[in-house]
């Protein structure tokens, strides 16, 4: 029993205290709050379109040939793309979240319902 306390101290301890953990963490955090890692992705998505509008305007981008342009410009197309799939990827699992929660809501009245007509309010 004690090497067992002993070896869920030492995960625990490798997850929490060293860059192994860090994946993990995000993750947990992800599936628990998963408007940080909407957050976060959008901001990916922001720092990809500023660069895409910063290469498209400098002045090595404009020296390069066409075929070279083209290149540089589908690869960071296709990363903007890839990162706003998972925005909108995040975005639904969010709706979905928030429709169960709704969901949840109707079916177990809160005790703050102030419904006037229920039997078991007094009323004056």
């Amino acid at each position: 029993m004690i090497k067992l306390f002993i070896f869920g101290i030492a995960v625990i301890g490798l997850l929490v205290f060293t860059p192994l953990g860090q994946p993990f963490k995000d993750h947990v955090i992800s599936i628990i709050n998963p408007a940080i890692t909407e957050r976060k992705v959008i901001a990916d998505l922001q720092q990809n379109l500023n660069t895409l509008s910063k290469t498209v305007n400098e002045p090595e981008f404009q020296k390069m040939s066409a075929p070279e342009q083209l290149n540089k410009l589908n690869s960071l197309i296709k990363k903007t793309t890839t990162l706003a799939n998972v925005v909108e990827e995040t975005a639904t699992k969010k709706d979905i979240t928030a429709s169960i929660s709704t969901l949840i809501q109707k079916v177990i009245p809160s005790t703050q319902n102030n419904n006037l007509d229920s039997p078991c309010t007094l009323k004056d």
